[in-house]
């Protein structure tokens, strides 16, 4: 593919996204777009020096596929903090993204809040994690302090009843099932799959962290970012989010190498 083809490419990949990706089905030409698209976004951080190019963009678009979706009434509102309990995981980018959303101000207690989080939750997998009901580090008054940088696992983390989410989410709660309006599990495989993509392209790790042990780690450091985008895998000692990684799927990394196919 030849320099004219490739921003053909991408002005046609821009414009396949523009209104999010779809909600009622995974659409491969879609995703591989929405890949490349954030591929490119990752090297404008690189030589930007922040990973809030591609976040942006991200959140954005999430915003746009969730406006396509059908009407329907949720339950999630202020103060409803169930999920907010329970094992969450991000992605490198997520979590920069995250440390900068909390203000220089409250840097220090922040980083207390997450180190007594970690020390609580910090080494346990999702399963473990159900039995402990310790809230977020970044929940504050029933609010999530940096709501509007919260990882895509909150984002898509909804529900039609408080009280099915209040007996799901409780210590040692046998299975519940929570009504999720089916358009969002396919939107969050859908946006996970595609910035794993995009990351794994760059040369990243495609696989996400568990929340608050990543997010000590990046606020550890005052250069996390920059040391990130240069290349330091300094989540290298975070524990994995067991089964983030999608392209131990064949279908996934067909998905991938289609993609980036010149």
């Amino acid at each position: 593919m030849n320099r004219a083809e490739r921003r053909r490419q991408a002005r046609e990949d821009r414009e396949r996204i523009a209104r999010g990706l779809e909600t009622g089905r995974a659409d491969p030409q879609a995703l591989s777009a929405m890949m490349r698209v954030l591929f490119e976004l990752i090297a404008e951080a690189r030589d930007a020096g922040t990973v809030a190019p591609v976040m942006h963009f991200l959140h954005a678009n999430m915003r746009a596929a969730e406006r396509r979706a059908p009407g329907h009434l949720l339950a999630c509102r202020r103060g409803c903090t169930y999920c907010c309990h329970t094992f969450v995981s991000a992605r490198a980018p997520e979590l920069l993204f995250a440390k900068g959303a909390i203000p220089s101000r409250e840097r220090e207690a922040a980083s207390a809040a997450v180190a007594a989080a970690y020390d609580m939750t910090g080494v346990l997998g999702p399963d473990e994690r159900g039995a402990i009901a310790h809230p977020c580090p970044m929940l504050q008054d029933g609010a999530c302090r940096i709501y509007a940088a919260r990882p895509m696992t909150c984002r898509m983390a909804v529900s039609r009843s408080a009280e099915a989410c209040a007996r799901a989410f409780a210590p040692g709660a046998g299975p519940e099932p929570i009504p999720i309006p089916e358009q969002y599990p396919t939107l969050r495989r859908g946006y996970a799959l595609a910035l794993a993509g995009a990351l794994r392209r760059a040369g990243f790790p495609a696989w996400s962290y568990e929340f608050n042990a990543g997010l000590r780690a990046a606020l550890a450091r005052p250069d996390a970012e920059a040391a990130w985008l240069a290349g330091e895998d300094i989540f290298a000692d975070v524990p994995r989010d067991p089964g983030s990684d999608p392209f131990v799927l064949p279908s996934n990394l067909r998905l991938f190498d289609e993609a980036f196919a010149d």
